[in-house]
């Protein structure tokens, strides 16, 4: 027979876990970022990677890229 710890538990960690995934999408994607910001993370169109922009733009900014910092355009 199962206790009410067993359940409890369990039930707990789901509910601070969802609550936790809501609070961040609001805060991050609702109110937290401008349309500039979101827009900058986007993957660059084909047009602008023949143009010379790196694919690995938008959320890759914010992390070093050493292997890709010297490499031109043809190189890769």
């Amino acid at each position: 027979m199962t206790s009410i710890e067993q359940v409890a538990e369990p039930a707990t960690l789901g509910a601070v876990g969802a609550v936790l995934v809501v609070v961040h999408n609001v805060a991050d994607h609702v109110i937290g970022q401008s349309d500039r910001q979101a827009a900058g993370k986007a993957a660059p169109s084909a047009t602008e990677v023949a143009d010379g922009v790196i694919p690995q733009k938008g959320w890759a900014r914010a992390w070093p890229t050493p292997l890709l910092s010297g490499i031109s355009k043809d190189e890769r």
